[in-house]
């Protein structure tokens, strides 16, 4: 099972997902019903380094969920 765990407005959406195998983070991402207008501006880390779509989670995986202000 991995952790993600949303910081500031993203805490809501904080929660375990289980799955079987390694999975690419986009999909694990949908899995969490974010909004598309924040899914544009989220920052994802684990380990301290920052995560894209294709990056691969395992089971055991801890993922920070940040979103990444913009305008003016």
């Amino acid at each position: 099972m991995a952790d993600f765990i949303g910081h500031g407005m993203l805490s809501c959406y904080s929660r375990e997902i289980e799955f079987s195998k390694p999975t690419k983070l986009g999909a694990l991402i949908a899995d969490l019903n974010l909004p598309e207008e924040l899914r544009e501006n989220l920052i994802a880390v684990r380990d301290k380094k920052l995560l894209d779509d294709a990056e691969l989670i395992s089971g055991s995986d801890t993922v920070h969920l940040f979103i990444a202000p913009h305008g003016g």
